[in-house]
């Protein structure tokens, strides 16, 4: 048998190692209790890693499982994933505990992980009637503490069978949420160096439980976001972003945040142009509690709005931001303010006027004779027909020309897409003529329809 087809072997034989020790030695979950808190059925969204390992790692199905394991794996709370080239194999399972009890029984049961791993049993399960156990070798095995969860540790053992190796890295840690607790374990084989960085995806697992799975209208509202995939080459997150992103998630918001100063800014702005009352009872309601549900339309119905990342290429920017409503209907509802004639008006008088302030605070460091000229700017907000995406679209384009002052136009676009139940708002602002608007747009809103939940 050549070496590589050996390699695979022996890995697939120490997958099924993993899945043993990751699957059937298990702390059962405690009592049913009640939210907030963790559920049970939850385990399974936890467990999935898949957007978080490398590309070349593909889900094995529970008949790829149970065949390894030589038994069926029916916990919904376990995954496994294996890579071919390199190949290796990485396993995660968890198990949710309602209560104190099932954290104490969590955390009794790591600071005993040691001992699910002991030697001899690692080597007796290794040999086989091909392989006696006198060429089978097993090494390493310190476990030691990690900061990670509420209380992590890990150990790295050498598997020697013949004249194969293959590594088996195992991290168990707990994390609590309220008054309850999951273990997470997570399990990689590999042959060489390591494919997963299992530390920090145990991070990442560990800020999953601890955020709670998304609500629907989260899901819906993460494909709608843009994202470096739809942008060309050069376009980077920003570095000062603090969009909070759970899985591939953004930031919740409802209705309006106080404490955004340039929010605050426009929306004062706002409140003394009379074409604008429809628009500051959308921009002005909610709570202003982040993460809440409670942000109304102008006839009093509950949405959701959530912030994307923001992507900038020099002076250029891309942002996103959606709206989730409870029904298409309401949405359709709201969306239909856009057009009304009063929100052309609006935009067109607000944006004057901030851009006009904006440029007056500014042009204290401006000469006398280019302060003069600031009342020349001029200040267009236009409308084009956008290509039709979504269910319903309308556009507006800011165009502000500082040619009396610095001989440069800015030009913001701002797209908004209805699709069912969902609206998404995105916006790009960039020096002078060129667009990337609609290309991206396109592929945003294509995935925000294909989103379960969104009609």
């Amino acid at each position: 048998m050549s070496s590589r087809p050996r390699l695979t072997a022996l890995l697939a034989v120490t997958t099924a190692l993993v899945v043993v020790f990751t699957a059937f030695i298990a702390t059962p979950a405690g009592a049913a209790g009640k939210p907030p808190g963790l559920a049970s059925g939850d385990a399974a969204y936890y467990a999935d890693v898949g957007p978080l390992v490398p590309q070349s790692f593909h889900r094995l199905g529970s008949q790829e499982i149970a065949a390894l394991a030589g038994a069926d794996v029916s916990d919904p709370g376990f995954a496994g994933y294996r890579s071919d080239d390199p190949p290796a194999a990485l396993f995660v399972h968890v198990t949710i505990g309602k209560g104190q009890t099932a954290r104490a029984v969590f955390l009794d049961d790591l600071r005993r992980a040691d001992q699910r791993f002991q030697t001899e049993d690692l080597i007796g399960f290794l040999a086989d009637d091909e392989i006696p156990a006198d060429q089978v070798s097993v090494t390493g095995g310190e476990w030691t503490d990690l900061a990670v969860g509420d209380a992590a540790r890990t150990a790295t053992y050498r598997l020697q069978v013949a004249d194969e190796t293959v590594h088996f890295e195992v991290l168990s840690m707990v994390v609590g949420r309220d008054a309850d607790a999951a273990r997470v374990d997570l399990a990689h084989a590999f042959a060489g160096a390591p494919s997963v960085d299992t530390v920090d995806l145990a991070r990442s697992v560990a800020a999953r439980i601890r955020a709670g799975r998304p609500s629907p209208e989260e899901v819906i509202a993460t494909t709608g976001f843009v994202t470096a995939a739809d942008l060309p080459p050069g376009w980077q997150q920003a570095a000062n972003d603090s969009t909070v992103n759970r899985g591939g998630s953004g930031s919740q918001t409802g209705g309006h945040q106080p404490g955004n100063d340039a929010a605050d800014e426009v929306l004062r702005i706002a409140r003394k142009i009379p074409a604008c009352r429809a628009f500051t009872g959308l921009a002005g309601s909610g709570s202003g509690t982040v993460g809440s549900v409670t942000s109304r339309s102008p006839r009093g119905t509950d949405r959701i709005a959530f912030d994307g990342p923001k992507f900038t290429l020099g002076s250029a920017a891309a942002t996103s931001q959606v709206t989730v409503f409870p029904t298409a209907t309401v949405a359709d509802e709201v969306f239909r303010l856009g057009r009304e004639p009063t929100t052309k008006t609006c935009l067109t008088r607000l944006y004057r006027t901030v851009v006009t302030e904006a440029l007056q605070k500014a042009g204290k460091k401006l000469s006398p004779a280019q302060r003069r000229e600031l009342r020349h700017v001029v200040v267009e907000v236009t409308t084009p027909k956008p290509p039709s995406v979504g269910d319903d679209v309308v556009l507006f384009r800011i165009t502000v020309d500082l040619g009396p002052v610095s001989n440069v136009k800015l030009v913001v676009e701002q797209e908004f897409v209805r699709v069912g139940r969902a609206v998404g708002t995105y916006t790009f602002s960039t020096v002078g003529d060129g667009s990337i608007r609609e290309n991206v747009v396109r592929s945003a809103t294509n995935r925000l329809a294909a989103a379960p939940g969104v009609r």
